[in-house]
């Protein structure tokens, strides 16, 4: 008897690969437009923002006095994050030296082969986590979630790493009510002007705590 004939093994997508990869590294270290006092102002990246509030949150717990001060909550996971991306970055093979943000660039455009594709989507997966991680700690409760198809690309759930790299599903659309929507799936982006409009496109009522 004949035996099938095996399917070809499927080539990896560098160039897919590459693309997350890049628009991980966009989304930690690439200023952002954020939407305040009815106008956009340029926000600096997520991993800057991050930098920023455990500085400050020295700072606030500096003083004079023997004694020592508590931290809060909010810094003290705050350097953790900030302290984990630094520590792993700077194991991971940029090519490059220099601040963290500058050896993410230089992974940006470092040039991979075929057989880095694994390898590269993990990588992309794992900042993208950061990403999540820091807007979570950034802006506590003001995050939620669309349980519902992405009207661009249809996607309604995205599988992605968490910080420890393990594949876990999130909804595709994600809600900062100070920033917008952004489908984490194909990154189709909604103004926060435009809330009412995607929820009347959706068929559903606004997320709770997202104001008309």
């Amino acid at each position: 008897m004949t035996q099938p004939l095996a399917k070809p093994a499927r080539k990896p997508n560098l160039p897919a690969a590459l693309y997350r990869l890049r628009t991980a590294i966009d989304r930690l270290v690439k200023p952002t437009m954020a939407y305040e006092n009815n106008t956009y102002i340029e926000a600096p990246g997520l991993y800057v923002q991050l930098k920023t509030a455990v500085v400050f949150g020295q700072q606030s717990n500096a003083g004079g006095g023997g004694g020592s001060k508590s931290r809060p909550p909010f810094w003290v996971d705050a350097a953790e994050q900030l302290n984990n991306i630094d520590l792993m970055v700077n194991v991971w093979p940029t090519g490059s030296a220099g601040s963290t943000v500058q050896q993410l660039r230089a992974l940006a455009a470092k040039t991979w082969t075929v057989e880095d594709t694994d390898k590269v989507r993990k990588l992309a997966g794992i900042i993208n986590a950061w990403a999540d991680d820091i807007n979570t700690l950034l802006n506590h409760d003001h995050i939620k979630h669309i349980t519902a198809p992405c009207p661009a690309c249809g996607a309604e759930t995205v599988q992605k790493r968490d910080s420890a790299g393990e594949l876990i599903r999130s909804p595709a659309l994600q809600v900062i009510t100070e920033q917008g929507c952004t489908c984490q799936q194909c990154g189709y982006y909604w103004a926060p002007d435009k809330y009412i409009e995607l929820a009347k496109e959706l068929g559903i009522g606004l997320p709770e705590g997202v104001l008309e």
